[in-house]
């Protein structure tokens, strides 16, 4: 049975590609899924980054073949990895996937899987994460399904974890599965410790996987606030509060430990940091 992915399943993590693809011997994409995915690389979101490692992932792919059914073009893609893709792309569309522009290119997804299984042998499973989404295909007669997590997970955020010297002394921008094979996405702060000196480092794991150290410069500039971060777990959490990139927090700690002082501490100092750039630019109109 092939899998046809919607777009939520490839920006809820683009490794999904390459995860689904060991137990299905082909993915299907229909060119309305890469266009979706398509229009979100731009920015500084999740989204954005889940969007652009897809694109990474199918730039890494071989064409194999490329050819025209009727009104279907049907490209065939092989990863190194070994999963196949198929690229489904239709000449035109019919009148029933126009309409109503919010579900419009949930219409041409599936018409453009309904010319491509008269054109295949294999059965076609369709997934989705939008229920209605998944009527609408079931309606049409398509094996459905949704991307479920298979198991409970603890959330800590924080991890402490003993590392090799050799590991530890180039821990800035290695990527975390060569320091922690068993990273999960929860997983965001870590502290490092070296095995052999004790040493410790505080690092964050970037979306693009790599370690991030938190460095003195950096923990210097953490400090310059009302409150100053007293422990690790305040540190980390300034440091994320001030990621502009990052939009919104989960912070999970015992009573007492100085979530609210912390966050408050961060907000003043974000809001003079906005003051004192407004004031500049009102000073200095012609500097923009």
């Amino acid at each position: 049975m092939f899998l046809a992915l919607d777009t939520n399943i490839i920006l809820l993590d683009a490794n999904n590609l390459l995860a689904l693809g060991t137990a299905y011997p082909t993915i299907v994409l229909t060119e309305t899924v890469l266009d979706e995915v398509d229009s979100k690389k731009s920015g500084h979101s999740e989204l954005a980054y889940q969007a652009r490692q897809a694109g990474r992932i199918l730039s890494q792919c071989t064409q194999l073949s490329s050819e025209a059914l009727g009104d279907l073009t049907l490209t065939r893609l092989r990863h190194p990895d070994g999963v196949t893709f198929d690229i489904v792309s239709l000449a035109s569309y019919s009148e029933w996937c126009y309409g109503e522009p919010a579900i419009a290119n949930d219409r041409k997804i599936l018409e453009a899987l309904m010319s491509y299984t008269t054109h295949t042998s294999s059965p076609l499973r369709f997934m989705s994460n939008d229920i209605m989404c998944r009527i609408r295909a079931a309606s049409l007669g398509f094996d459905v399904t949704d991307l479920k997590a298979i198991q409970d997970t603890e959330h800590l955020f924080t991890r402490e974890v003993e590392v090799p010297s050799e590991v530890f002394s180039r821990l800035h921008n290695l990527p975390i599965f060569e320091a922690v094979p068993d990273h999960t996405i929860e997983n965001y702060n870590y502290v490092f410790v070296d095995a052999s000196s004790g040493q410790c480092k505080l690092a964050n794991v970037q979306p693009n996987y790599l370690i991030d150290v938190l460095g003195k410069t950096t923990e210097t500039e953490l400090r310059r606030q009302d409150a100053p971060p007293q422990n690790s777990g305040q540190l980390f959490l300034s440091r994320a509060i001030q990621d502009h990139t990052i939009d919104i927090v989960v912070c999970d700690a015992l009573s007492g430990s100085g979530k609210t002082v912390t966050a408050m501490s961060n907000a003043s100092h974000l809001s003079n940091v906005v003051s004192t750039a407004a004031s500049s630019i009102s000073a200095h109109p012609y500097s923009i």
